[in-house]
């Protein structure tokens, strides 16, 4: 969802012919993904509100409601990550989302020794690929 959110501002909010870049890699325990548009970036003095709620940035444009990057920060920070948000020149934005991983073999989500009615009974592991 979150992830969501910053491709379809960067969508919105970039010229149609310009490059948005989305990235990931393995950082400090985590996975960072960076999202960068083309567009005009966020006033200076803004960027410290632009994840409030119902925050829109005064050059802002369009249908919205200022809950997008409001419910994203919230739904990161709930599992433990971050967001943030810098203009990059000469001209657009770039969002950082981060959320840990988990490095052990997996967590069981359901036990060995449940026996339902229902006929898929299998356990599921998770777990990051490395």
């Amino acid at each position: 969802m979150a992830l969501k959110v910053l491709v379809d501002n960067a969508l919105q909010y970039s010229p149609a012919n310009s490059t948005i870049t989305l990235s990931a890699r393995d950082s400090e325990g985590g996975v960072e993904f960076i999202v960068t548009d083309g567009g005009q970036g966020v006033p200076g003095d803004e960027t410290d509100l632009i994840f409030d709620k119902n925050y829109r940035a005064r050059n802002a444009f369009g249908n919205g409601t200022g809950l997008g990057l409001y419910m994203a920060r919230s739904v990161i920070e709930v599992h433990g990550g971050s967001i943030t948000m810098s203009n990059i020149s000469p001209g657009g934005a770039q969002f950082r989302l981060w959320l840990p991983t988990q490095r052990s073999p997996g967590k069981n989500l359901a036990s060995a020794a449940s026996n339902g009615d229902n006929s898929f009974n299998q356990q599921i592991r998770l777990g990051v690929e490395q």
